[in-house]
């Protein structure tokens, strides 16, 4: 009875598949599972096998792919659980501070690193649990205002010496360029000097970060902008935060994502924009060039 039952359903099915479209084909043997679609293949006419090959293997794969993105996303989520049981079990090496969204994972030996140019965010998605540990091994915490001012150290007296080397000598005019974006570099770090962070007043130039108000504004990152008065009305977009402030702020509202709502939630207060115009700082550079 059931196997007579079985028949009649799989030949409505055919009949079914018969009548439509090709992309209503796709959308009506995607609901069922491989081993019912492989039956209803067996059971059609050998002339529409050939023909429907095509449909059926397209089907296959994007279950395959589907069911791949699953299982990826499942061993990502366990990851990313583990790195940050293991940050909220391990505070700050050099300060302190213990709040899971403001630390971050330092190696101890760069050369030891699985991806050398890269951080932990490429472990989680390419790697598995047990080398995710394996590099965590590799590591101390570190908040990510002292993880910053470690790489962070000299970065000012290059840019001088940098730019000293091109002043002092004939350039072309991709040389003229660099020399610009180096001394507007200096012109942003000399004005960093004079603010501090608006939520915890932490006032290291080198931990300071201008962060969007509103991220429907922003039209490119500072540091990449070439042009004094691009710089200005870029920055008049923003705030000044510390790597930890900015950091836990995206963690609890979320990555590219920035409105003046959220921020005041945050901030506990109405924040205003900056007023910049960085072109003042020249004259204190000739006196750092010095």
């Amino acid at each position: 009875m059931s196997k007579r039952y079985n028949e009649k359903r799989f030949t409505q099915y055919c009949n079914n598949l018969i009548s439509l479209s090709n992309s209503a084909k796709i959308e009506y043997l995607s609901r069922f599972h491989g081993k019912t679609r492989n039956a209803i293949f067996k059971r059609l006419p050998s002339y529409l096998q050939i023909r429907y090959k095509d449909i059926f293997n397209t089907i296959s794969k994007n279950k395959i792919k589907e069911s791949q993105k699953a299982s990826a996303k499942k061993r990502r989520n366990i990851i990313r659980k583990f790195l940050n049981l293991y940050k909220n079990n391990t505070p700050c090496k050099y300060c302190g501070e213990n709040n899971c969204f403001k630390l971050s994972y330092h190696h101890i030996d760069k050369d030891t690193k699985l991806y050398p140019s890269k951080g932990m965010s490429t472990i989680v998605k390419k790697c598995s649990l047990d080398i995710a540990q394996q590099e965590v091994d590799k590591c101390i915490v570190l908040c990510h205002n002292c993880h910053h001012m470690f790489h962070y150290k000299g970065y000012k007296t290059s840019m001088i010496n940098k730019y000293k080397k091109l002043q002092n000598r004939k350039k072309t005019k991709q040389e003229w360029k660099r020399m610009y974006r180096i001394r507007n570099k200096i012109l942003v770090i000399l004005y960093k000097e004079t603010l501090n962070c608006i939520k915890c007043q932490d006032n290291r130039e080198s931990v300071l970060i201008f962060h969007h108000i509103d991220y429907e504004t922003k039209t490119n990152r500072i540091s990449k902008l070439d042009s004094i008065t691009a710089i200005n009305k870029e920055m008049q977009k923003c705030v000044c935060l510390c790597r930890n402030c900015h950091e836990e702020y995206h963690h609890i509202y979320g990555k590219n994502f920035s409105n003046i709502k959220d921020l005041t939630l945050y901030l506990n207060f109405n924040p205003s924009p900056l007023i910049v115009d960085i072109s003042k700082y020249k004259e204190q550079l000739e006196i750092e060039l010095l």
